[in-house]
């Protein structure tokens, strides 16, 4: 009986150590889920947040730093989350102070190692960009966490490369239309003149004596003034067709020269100004959810959602009614705008119940939006959801107004979709932006 009893306290104690060992696993594996911020992270958030926090950090920040949380290797500790804070305050004060001043900072200023050793202390490496004058952060992976870019610029190509126009094939060709024109103008005046002191010219020959001789000259010079006549109109007509020609040459000669100083430009770019990547993309293919929309949930897990990073393709959008289909990249470079829409990493992103900032080129992946008008429904398909938006309101803004054209800490899920304006490649420098506002209509929310 006494062996029994000892028996099963021994199995007692067997079954609580393992409740027990259980617990702290789960509560470990709660830590990493993909999408949830540890209390360390949420702490750092809702600090950055307060409105008393020494140096006011802009929202675009703050979401980004929430994005890099989210990824599921991610998982800040108390200690660097309080050198984190303690080194962005030290250097977001001594930002202010040389702004304050029209001062800028480099690599060796003080205010960049405080940079440095606060992205240091939560796995983030600061680093230079020669090719737009900025500084982002890169993880360990060297996928970008913290872009510094300006936001909406980005969708012009022109403003990236420094130029002022997009001289396109239609623009060069339309300049040798124009020179032709010019041209025969021209040689129609020089032609008339001639005429005209040719005539002047007869009619004093005709004054002299009418002999018979002086009759057949005049039969003569007649016959010749209309062979004169007609070589000069074959000649007119030359400066129709020989300009054309030619201009067609030109632009063929040009659109090749334009490539070949591109590939010039693009290879001294990569191999002697900018050293440092911009951002290691991640090759892994997208794969849209398979389940079909009208089966699934009306919530999903936040473990269920892997965090995209940085280059990666994340979704897919289209709208039937505009003719769009594009992929959507987690970032908005013009190396990702290149190859569909991008996504702005200081936003959010589709069932997570906030803004998601949407930007593409105006020729290529958003060149419908043109035609956009009020109900026209988009869907944006992800890994883990299918979601609708309808359009709700369209908006013209000018530089001044980007900052107001958008909402990044929006307590409702809204889809911005922004492009250049106007559309087309004979603008010039585009100095404007559309605004497309989408609400969302359907898709699982992320809890």
């Amino acid at each position: 009986m006494h062996y029994k009893i000892k028996c099963g306290g021994g199995i007692l104690k067997k079954v609580v150590m393992l409740l027990l060992s259980l617990a702290i696993c789960l509560g470990l594996y709660a830590d990493v889920y993909g999408g949830e911020l540890n209390q360390n992270e949420q702490y750092i958030i809702d600090r950055l947040s307060e409105d008393s926090f020494p140096a006011k950090l802009e929202q675009r920040y703050i979401n980004q730093l929430k994005n890099y949380f989210c990824r599921e290797s991610v998982s800040i500790e108390k200690t660097e989350g309080d050198d984190f804070l303690e080194y962005l305050t030290a250097a977001l004060k001594e930002k202010q102070e040389i702004d304050a001043h029209g001062m800028t900072f480099d690599r060796g200023s003080s205010i960049y190692k405080s940079f440095e050793k606060a992205g240091t202390s939560i796995g983030l490496l600061l680093e230079y960009d020669s090719e737009v004058n900025d500084f982002y952060a890169i993880d360990n992976e060297g996928y970008i966490v913290i872009d510094t870019q300006d936001i909406i610029k980005n969708t012009d190509s022109g403003s990236q490369t420094g130029q002022n126009w997009n001289i396109s094939i239609e623009a060069i060709f339309s300049i040798a239309i124009v020179i032709c024109i010019l041209g025969i103008m021209a040689n129609l005046r020089r032609w008339n003149r001639k005429m005209k002191r040719r005539n002047k010219k007869n009619y004093e020959d005709d004054d002299e004596d009418d002999d018979e001789l002086e009759i057949a000259n005049r039969k003569t010079r007649k016959a010749r003034l209309q062979t004169f006549s007609y070589k000069s109109v074959k000649q007119v007509l030359k400066y129709f067709y020989v300009p054309i020609i030619m201009g067609l040459i030109v632009v063929a000669i040009g659109f090749a020269l334009s490539n070949i100083n591109k590939d010039l430009r693009d290879s001294i770019s990569q191999n002697f100004i900018n050293t440092q990547p911009l951002y290691n993309q991640d090759e892994e293919g997208f794969i849209p959810i398979t389940v079909k929309e009208t089966d699934q949930k009306s919530t999903i897990s936040i473990s269920n959602v892997a965090w995209p990073k940085y280059g990666e393709q994340y979704g897919s959008l289209t709208c039937e009614a505009l003719n769009i289909n594009a992929p959507v990249y987690f970032g908005d470079r013009d190396e990702l705008l290149q190859k569909g829409a991008g996504s702005y990493i200081g936003s959010s992103i589709p069932g997570a119940g906030s803004t998601i900032l949407l930007g593409a080129h105006d020729t290529t992946y958003f060149k419908g939006l043109e035609k956009a008008k009020k109900g026209d429904e988009f869907i944006f398909t992800t890994e883990y959801g299918i979601y609708r938006y309808t359009v709700t309101n369209t908006v013209i803004a000018d530089e001044e107004q980007y900052n107001q054209a958008y909402e990044l800490n929006s307590e409702n899920e809204q889809l911005i979709l922004y492009t250049c304006y106007p559309f087309g490649t004979l603008n010039g420098a585009k100095t404007e932006r559309m605004f497309v506002y989408l609400d969302k209509v359907s898709g699982p929310d992320i809890e």
